[in-house]
């Protein structure tokens, strides 16, 4: 049986629970701050059981001014940090450039585990993770979103594709 909502597929049995199709340019980060990017996906509540997984793809360009600028890139659900904030460093400057990831959730009952991998256009590779941490409250609705945070002021890094998968448990 699948389920569509306004020609979007949002539940097949067996398959992929929830999709977000927003494939759109979204807000583009400049500051020391951290800002998230306007995408989001809200999933309902007690969506989230033991053994559902997120899968989050993002990609875009980034930006980059000297020989040493840095950035925090973070995956929250529910306001909750699910991956390590760890600071990227030794991009080279740059116009332009492309990047992309992909971080991998799992519910593990009142835990999520999490890890991730970010391809940065000057040859460099970053794997995410750490131990899992204390999930939000998976009975209410939770928002998983993305967002950056430059070392120094005259960087930007846009996101122009974002797309969150959540997959049931198999049987």
């Amino acid at each position: 049986m699948t389920l569509r909502l306004g020609g979007v597929e949002v539940m097949t049995e067996g398959g992929l629970r929830v999709a977000n199709p927003q494939m759109v340019p979204g807000l583009t980060v400049t500051g020391t701050a951290e800002k998230a990017f306007s995408q989001k996906l809200t999933i309902q509540g007690n969506t989230l059981i033991s053994g559902t997984r997120i899968r989050l793809l993002q990609f875009g360009i980034y930006t980059s001014v000297g020989l040493v600028p840095t950035i925090i890139p973070r995956v929250r659900l529910g306001g909750v940090s699910v991956l390590p904030a760890r600071s990227i460093a030794g991009l080279l400057g740059d116009t332009d450039a492309p990047w992309y990831s992909v971080a991998d959730l799992m519910v593990l009952g009142s835990m999520v585990a999490a890890s991730g991998i970010l391809f940065i256009a000057d040859n460099q590779i970053r794997l995410f993770g750490g131990p899992p941490v204390a999930a939000p409250d998976l009975t209410q609705a939770l928002d998983l979103t993305s967002s950056a945070q430059w070392g120094q002021a005259g960087c930007s890094i846009t996101c122009q594709g974002w797309q969150a998968n959540i997959s049931p448990p198999t049987a």
